[in-house]
Parts: C-alpha cells; sequence; structure tokens
C-alpha cells in the first residue's frame, strides 16, 4: 500500500465502511427454508387445533404406544 494512501485514511475524521456492499452468502440452512417454513407452519396448525405434542411424546416415551399421534392425508387438509 502507498504511504499517500494510509496517510490520507488516518487523516480524514469520518472512517466509513467499504464503497462497495458483498453479495450475501447463502448459508448451510439455505436450500432448507422451503421446508422450515412448511414445519412451522404444520406446527402452528396443530397448535391451533389442540395438540399438546410435547405431552403426546412424554406418554409415548413412558411406553405407551398409543401416545404418539399419526395423522392421515385427510386430517390435514
Amino acid at each position: 500500500m502507498s504511504c499517500n494512501t494510509i496517510q490520507k485514511y488516518l487523516n480524514t475524521e469520518v472512517q466509513d465502511g467499504p464503497k462497495y456492499r458483498r453479495k450475501a452468502n447463502p448459508t448451510q440452512l439455505t436450500p432448507f427454508h422451503e421446508t422450515l417454513k412448511q414445519a412451522r407452519e404444520i406446527d402452528a396448525w396443530r397448535e391451533e387445533m389442540g395438540f399438546d405434542q410435547a405431552a403426546l411424546d412424554a406418554v409415548a416415551s413412558a411406553g405407551f404406544s398409543n401416545g404418539t399421534f399419526e395423522e392421515t392425508i385427510e386430517e390435514t387438509l
């Protein structure tokens, strides 16, 4: 780097960020955004319908096989 460039940088009172914007890099979850959105919608729907999934999971883990909840396609429509 040139000494003039460094001196100019040090003499400026307000040091702004870079003049360019970096493009947004995709995250590791980017391919799954739509799937996660659908899962949230299904979870919200279940809460609206009154399903207490935490209670059902607790009963299932206690050994009651009927504690799990299975829904059919007809029930989701």
